[in-house]
């Protein structure tokens, strides 16, 4: 690897990026300025968003090499935003948790035939997580929702986040048949359309409403004496109450209406030694 070396310092630890670089070797580094890495979550899914993404990356002169249905759990969500999910609020990694149960996601290997990495120039053209800040042409603007959470996609930012979330993503053997597949170069936008319709049949298309979503919940937090008003502090202390109870909601609602209402993020934590005294640590060493 000899270029962008202070992405892959940042990573001499980390077991996924460790993972990738070992197996592929010499490999590792044009594979990965030669590909992007783009992720359609539960929620593309259920909002039958991948046609209009494909559409999206053919328009914008990206081809799809390679698919895979991606099953992301609890567990695999952490590891992907490991290194930003320190700022995630309680609330957004509850929502998250939900929303990783409604499907498996889509995972396209894409290239093109620009100079330069691919990651970074797709990261930019898939646009901001904060709906205020999208743009006409970004592919988040195309997909539309209004909130942060709900956000459809997502994608490796840098070269050496493609290696990490391959490791991520694939054991070693799956990981090496991706490769394989991306590195033939075919275009493989019908596999993807195939698995979407996969995905789709055991995914109902959702409706992203918020008066919708609150109307589905109203009841269920009724029955539990939770009695949420129009304003939204109301209902984040119902929802907030009905998860502290243990109160079955509706996965779907409760994602869009607590995507709307709740924090979605906190400040950093301090450093867990942060009221250490130095002092006093250097006289016991």
């Amino acid at each position: 690897m000899t270029s962008s070396r202070e992405e892959p310092i940042r990573y001499h630890r980390d077991t996924y990026y460790l993972e990738s670089v070992q197996q592929l070797g010499a490999d590792a580094w044009p594979f990965a300025e030669r590909h992007g890495l783009l992720l359609l979550k539960p929620d593309a899914i259920v909002a039958r968003g991948v046609e209009p993404t494909l559409d999206w990356l053919a328009t914008n002169g990206y081809r799809v090499v390679a698919a895979r249905e991606m099953a992301v759990d609890r567990l695999r969500a952490r590891a992907l935003w490991y290194h930003n999910w320190h700022i995630a609020s309680p609330e957004r990694r509850t929502i998250a948790d939900l929303m990783v149960e409604l499907s498996p996601s889509l995972l396209l290997v894409v290239t093109d035939d620009r100079s330069g990495p691919v990651a970074p120039r797709l990261t930019e053209g898939k646009g901001p997580t904060a709906p205020k800040d999208r743009r006409l042409g970004e592919l988040r603007h195309l997909l539309g929702g209004s909130t942060y959470l709900l956000n459809f996609v997502h994608t490796s930012d840098t070269a050496a986040e493609v290696l990490r979330e391959l490791g991520v993503y694939f054991g070693a053997r799956d990981r090496l048949a991706v490769v394989h597949d991306a590195l033939q170069g075919l275009d493989r936008e019908a596999d993807a359309r195939r698995i979407a319709a996969n995905l789709y049949e055991s995914a109902p298309e959702q409706s992203f409403d918020l008066d919708v979503a609150k109307s589905a919940l109203i009841e269920q937090l009724n029955a539990s004496n939770l009695r949420p008003d129009s304003q939204g502090t109301e209902w984040a202390t119902a929802l907030r109450d009905a998860w502290h109870q243990g109160t079955p909601l509706d996965p779907w609602p409760t994602i869009v209406v607590g995507a709307s209402v709740l924090p979605m993020r906190i400040p950093p934590p301090r450093p867990i030694d942060h009221d250490v005294d130095l002092d006093e640590g250097a006289q016991d060493s």
